[in-house]
């Protein structure tokens, strides 16, 4: 992934988080760079950077890092696999929802089922080719897993259905799709 797409994810929240992945075997790592709530591989020949480091890359003033999040984690998570077992494929493209809080993209998986990601998310991929989707469910949790070909590229969490503003954008986008009133 581009350093500038996963900066503009980052600068946004102003949060960052390094996660390396590393699995029990040990056969594989990634680096992942993003926020709490997603990551993004890393291009395999960017350097070795803590979360302190990107602070500088990305630009931040000094004087404005207190006002940041950045921590660098180690996980061992099946969640960062490469190969996943049980992960339903999404449909290729998500539509894209903007509410007063910010845009969602909605998926729809193999299974019938919609579920939403902020679509700071999924934007750095929209130009890409061959870009998957699928839904990962790991103790009761869902995330989005980004593939291009075999690669993982991504790994965002998704809201719970619950959440009164996911409840909401399933209205709206049953009113898109149906035609069904508010």
């Amino acid at each position: 992934m581009k350093i500038t797409k996963i900066e503009k994810l980052c600068k946004a929240k102003k949060d960052i988080i390094r996660l390396e992945a590393v699995s029990d075997e040990g056969n594989w790592r990634g680096t992942f760079v993003g926020t709490g709530d997603g990551v993004l591989a890393l291009d395999e020949d960017f350097p070795d950077l803590s979360a302190e480091n990107f602070l500088e890359v990305f630009g931040v003033a000094e004087k404005d890092r207190k006002k940041w999040s950045a921590r660098s984690v180690t996980s061992a998570s099946r969640i960062y696999a490469f190969e996943f077992p049980g992960e339903l494929p999404c449909y290729e493209r998500p539509v894209v929802i903007g509410t007063g809080a910010g845009d969602w993209s909605a998926f729809r998986v193999c299974n019938g089922k919609n579920f939403f990601v902020p679509e700071e998310y999924i934007e750095p991929f929209r130009k890409e080719q061959n870009v998957l989707f699928y839904l990962r469910e790991i103790e009761d949790r869902k995330y989005l897993a980004i593939k291009t070909g075999w690669l993982l590229e991504g790994v965002v969490a998704i809201p719970p259905e619950d959440s009164a503003e996911i409840m909401d954008l399933a209205r709206i986008l049953r009113s898109i799709v149906l035609g069904e009133g508010n």
